[in-house]
């Protein structure tokens, strides 16, 4: 089983918080490494600002988390770049289908509307889904 199925079926079980921690750390790091390095110009340069500005953080930043000395990236960076550089699906439970990691992504931060009731329901789901990252348990469910 390779590094994206045992996240994937990580995800799938919520419950295997310890089995996740390590795979997506392997996995976004990884993942950010090779983000990079598709990024860098003819010399080898340039890779990680570039990276650092499609994730929205600094530079800084994105070197902390390639040296390991970022204080608990697993619970919003290493999420953030397997969404961002990764090929993983999840089932949407509103959707109903499978889809990508960066469209559940779209999906969730996306504005409210109450002209569309897929967005209402995705609205309501998305906060407290399994899917989410940055899920809010308090908030339902």
């Amino acid at each position: 089983m390779d590094n994206g199925q045992l996240t994937t079926k990580a995800m799938e079980n919520p419950d295997s918080h310890s089995q996740l921690s390590t795979v997506n750390c392997q996995l976004a790091l990884g993942l950010l490494d090779k983000a990079i390095r598709e990024r860098n110009d003819e010399n080898g340069i340039g890779g990680a600002t570039k990276v650092a500005a499609e994730m929205g953080i600094s530079d800084s930043l994105v070197s902390q988390l390639r040296s390991k000395v970022y204080p608990k990236p697993e619970k919003k960076f290493y999420p953030l770049i397997i969404e961002l550089y990764g090929k993983e699906t999840v089932k949407c439970p509103v959707i109903g289908i499978e889809i990508a990691l960066t469209r559940c992504r779209r999906e969730r931060e996306r504005p409210y509307s109450s002209a569309n009731p897929t967005r209402v329901e995705l609205s309501g789901t998305c906060p407290t889904c399994q899917h989410n990252p940055l899920r809010d348990p308090k908030r339902g469910n």
